[in-house]
């Protein structure tokens, strides 16, 4: 046959390229599998709510185009462009089910119109919907969780896709995903002076995997919401006081402070 958070990438660029190709070559692994009769019906045996969906279509090259949509959406959780690298037996096998002729899948989506129309109907038939850059956050904080356990970004690039799945959210690009997870590619042992991070970070070692910048990201969440808190709330007591105000990250007394100046 991509959000919210904007980040350096991955991996120096040819790097980058060749770990999304490999993410991509995963993704498409299941259709290289020996495709036995008893594979094929496990996989792609269409139901008869299936087929009432398909029957909606007009035309045999819409109908055959929108079973295989279906069942390869269902399969792999991805939207594929074209039908090139899906593999002869899933198309007859879907065909014969049809009592269409392969060959008519050649005319299909001359318009892309059709195409899409067709994945947003499946989408809807199937409960699932499209990744939002609204849904960065919430993947963004579960991915710092796993990011404790783990320390390659191909992990927890696969770690998404598992969230994604039990969300129902179908997987976006690569790219996004490696976004989501990205650090600087200079960070390996020097100073976070060096590292050209996306937010500032805590005076700290900047060491070059995706878990750190996760951790360090959360470490950052929790100094910024305690700088709040300090500042807010205990505003009224260092003026009476003369208590020293104090870096959350650091703990090191901050310029212009009593303490610093005694």
């Amino acid at each position: 046959m991509t959000d919210t958070l904007t980040q350096l990438p991955l991996f120096a660029p040819s790097e980058d390229e060749e770990v999304a190709a490999q993410i991509e070559a995963r993704r498409l692994r299941p259709l290289a599998q020996l495709w036995t009769p008893e594979a094929l019906s496990r996989s792609f045996l269409l139901s008869h709510d299936d087929l009432t969906q398909i029957r909606t279509c007009h035309g045999s090259h819409n109908r055959l185009g929108f079973a295989l949509q279906l069942a390869l959406i269902r399969f792999l959780h991805i939207v594929l462009p074209n039908f090139v690298r899906v593999p002869e037996p899933i198309i007859h096998f879907i065909s014969l089910q049809l009592d269409i002729n392969p060959s008519a899948l050649t005319t299909y989506a001359v318009r892309p119109q059709t195409r899409d129309d067709h994945v947003a109907q499946i989408r809807t038939y199937l409960g699932l919907r499209s990744y939002a850059a609204a849904d960065s956050d919430a993947l963004r904080t579960y991915l710092i969780q796993r990011a404790m356990h783990r320390d390659d970004a191909g992990v927890l690039i696969a770690e998404a896709e598992d969230w994604l799945r039990r969300a129902r959210i179908l997987f976006p690009a690569v790219s996004t995903l490696q976004r989501l997870v990205g650090y600087a590619p200079g960070c390996r042992g020097t100073d976070s002076a060096s590292c050209h991070s996306p937010a500032p970070a805590c005076p700290d070692r900047c060491p070059g995997s995706s878990a750190d910048a996760l951790a360090r990201s959360a470490r950052l969440d929790l100094c910024l919401a305690e700088d709040r808190r300090t500042l807010g709330l205990g505003q009224r007591h260092r003026r009476t006081t003369g208590q020293a105000r104090r870096d959350p990250c650091t703990h090191r007394d901050r310029p212009g402070s009593e303490c610093a100046q005694s």
